[in-house]
């Protein structure tokens, strides 16, 4: 296994910041590739956000004080990304991005996914519960931007 520095994550990353993320102005967030497929139980990752603290935030050069100060590390698969067209690259990055947080301390963290659900219930039982519900109501909208908005982001994004 091997790393390198994603500097194409990184460029669209500090895009959507400015745009879409302006909590994470000025944080550390760090973007690298993994050169294996990223597997969880029963499918690929694409990619995912870590918050690296402690020892290995020492380790990175990151202290404040003497003390290790903690920031965001978001992980790609090389392969993966490679497959990956540039909207749903972008689309990637963005959601990654939303995972880096900050609590009710000022101190970051991850945020979970806004629903946890399986299709086949879904397909069951419909928008049964209100996450699941406005979930749903997410999706038609964005569904509902016409391409030519959807192509106006990319190219803002791409052309910076």
């Amino acid at each position: 296994m091997e790393f390198q520095r994603a500097a194409e994550p990184e460029a669209i990353g500090q895009k959507l910041i400015e745009m879409f993320h302006e909590h994470l102005l000025g944080v550390r967030v760090d973007f690298v590739f993994n050169s294996e497929e990223m597997k969880a139980p029963g499918r690929e990752i694409l990619a995912r956000a870590r918050v690296i603290s402690g020892l290995n935030a020492w380790l990175a050069g990151e202290c404040v004080a003497g003390e290790p100060e903690p920031f965001f590390l978001i992980e790609f698969s090389f392969p993966a990304w490679q497959e990956l067209g540039i909207e749903a690259r972008i689309g990637l990055v963005d959601h990654e991005l939303a995972h880096c947080d900050f609590n009710a301390l000022g101190q970051i963290t991850l945020k979970a996914h806004d629903i946890e659900e399986f299709s086949n219930i879904v397909k069951r039982h419909g928008a049964y519960l209100p996450d699941v519900a406005h979930f749903k109501e997410a999706l038609e909208i964005g569904e509902s931007r016409n391409e030519q908005t959807r192509r106006e982001l990319i190219e803002q994004i791409i052309n910076s």
